[in-house]
């Protein structure tokens, strides 16, 4: 009996060896991907690990409610801010994608160190900092707290390209009227305070953090000297007005604001002059959805966008300049230079000169500010053409009929030293730049509007920026001011 049982035992053995020899691996099915049978998701602390196992799914994307994304089969998500949020995976092995069911998962503590970093604690001050921000009204840190841009997104200029930003305005030099007014960030509570003409209101917002796109508004503007083929609106940003900040924070970030919240900024925009059609320049949206273009420790940049002027639509952005309220601002001390075009002898003053057409300008000195602003002399006002300037002059309440009495006066420098100033016998010669005559100018050889030439010396002045650049520029400082009052010849 005992044999018989030792035997059916053997027998039993053998048939389990034969059938696990017989048996198949089964394959990886690729379909709808489902949680711990094609993919895991663990959390850990402020870390969220997601793995995809099944390998008849060949691409994946992993894509996160915060905004984050990843190709990758195992991938590590980093989740600073305690909340509830959502994951999904979605599949291909070559043909359409197959997303998984949402997959809620939690973070149950905040990161606090996250936002001691970054434009995080830039805004807010960090985990416990206190900051508020103010419209930069005074020109403390900034060159004016109010400018404007066009993109793709908000609408182009007339020639189809990006423009601006170019210096803005004060505001209060349009007849407008700043809002009294500060705004603070709270980083753990996430909740923002604002104050504005004297009403306080508290309520949440939401920062998405990101770095800078480097291609950042694609769009070129009109070619300039230093950028042959179109400088990038950024590339404008930090060679025009906002030259002093060197460069742009890494970071930029979309703001939302709960409803009712804003930033404070001027009157005349939030009313939009009394129009009845539209009474703001801003939708509630354009208000409560903001970027942060630019945030440091003492530096806020926010674009806004703006729907109407008037009765039209916008086709721009506004930039609102802020700065902190808490610290103290040392102005910007410049050192300026004349801009004198020294290399001119009086060889290169012989002949019969006449007005250019841009008959006039003002042009402003070389400047290079303790923060590191370099500015270029240039000319003022950007007249292309006389009856540019004209206009202007004419629209600044001048009498332009002086350019028509003028427009033949005759100029005529010899080589011998003498020379003959609309009719006035005088003599001259040049050193370094600096003319000198040998009798004062009687004020009827250069005269005219907005400008009169006196003395015994001009100065030939070098604008290197600005549309008019050919001829001869005389100049003499303009009442103390760092620039030149200019008269513009071209010789016959």
């Amino acid at each position: 009996m005992k044999t018989t049982k030792s035997l059916f035992a053997l027998l039993l053995g053998a048939l389990a060896v034969s059938f696990t020899a017989c048996k198949t691996e089964e394959p990886d099915v690729f379909g709808k991907p489902v949680r711990d049978k094609d993919f895991t998701v663990t959390v850990s602390g402020n870390n969220v690990v997601a793995k995809c196992s099944n390998t008849a799914m060949t691409s994946v994307l992993w894509e996160v409610n915060t905004g984050v994304q990843s190709t990758e089969k195992e991938a590590t998500f980093y989740v600073p801010i305690a909340g509830e949020y959502k994951l999904v995976l979605s599949v291909s092995n070559g043909g359409d994608y197959v997303s998984s069911d949402t997959i809620p998962f939690t973070i149950a503590a905040t990161d606090v160190e996250y936002y001691n970093k970054g434009i995080w604690k830039a805004l807010t001050g960090g985990s416990n900092g206190s900051k508020h921000w103010v419209l930069d009204v005074e020109k403390k840190f900034f060159h004016n707290p109010l400018d404007f841009y066009g993109d793709a997104e908000a609408g182009l200029g007339a020639d189809g390209k990006s423009w601006g930003p170019w210096g803005g305005t004060s505001i209060v030099d349009w007849g407008g009227t700043p809002e009294e007014g500060e705004i603070a960030f709270n980083a753990l509570t996430g909740e923002v305070t604002v104050t504005i003409d004297g009403v306080t209101q508290t309520g949440k917002y939401n920062l998405k953090v990101y770095d800078r796109p480097e291609d950042f508004v694609t769009p070129k503007l009109p070619a300039t000297t230093a950028f042959p083929n179109g400088p990038t609106l950024w590339e404008n940003f930090l060679t025009g007005k906002y030259s002093y900040l060197g460069s742009l924070s890494a970071q930029m970030g979309d703001l939302k604001f709960a409803t009712g919240l804003r930033f404070p900024m001027d009157r005349g925009r939030i009313t939009n002059d009394a129009n009845t059609t539209n009474p703001s320049q801003f939708l509630t949206s354009d208000l409560e959805n903001v970027t942060i273009m630019h945030c440091t420790d003492s530096s806020l940049i926010v674009r806004v966008k703006r729907t109407y002027e008037g009765d039209k639509e916008s086709k721009c952005w506004l930039l609102y300049n802020f700065r902190v309220k808490e610290y103290t601002y040392v102005p910007e001390a410049f050192t300026y230079t004349e801009p004198i075009k020294t290399s001119v002898t009086a060889a290169d003053l012989v002949g019969t000169w006449k007005y250019d057409a841009v008959a006039q300008d003002w042009i402003g000195w070389d400047a290079i500010g303790t923060k590191g602003t370099v500015v270029q002399a240039k000319l003022l006002n950007d007249w292309a053409t006389g009856d540019a300037m004209s206009t202007t002059l004419a629209s600044w309440g001048g009498d332009v009929s002086v350019f028509a009495a003028n427009a033949n006066n005759t100029y005529v420098f010899n080589a011998d030293g003498s020379c003959n100033l609309n009719g006035s016998a005088n003599t001259y010669s040049v050193s370094n730049g600096v003319v000198t005559f040998g009798t004062a100018l009687a004020g009827t050889e250069w005269s005219l509007v907005w400008i009169s030439l006196s003395g015994t010396q001009v100065k030939i002045a070098d604008p290197k920026v600005g549309t008019v650049l050919s001829g001869l520029w005389l100049g003499q400082q303009n009442d103390g001011k760092n620039e030149y009052k200019a008269v513009h010849l071209v010789k016959q």
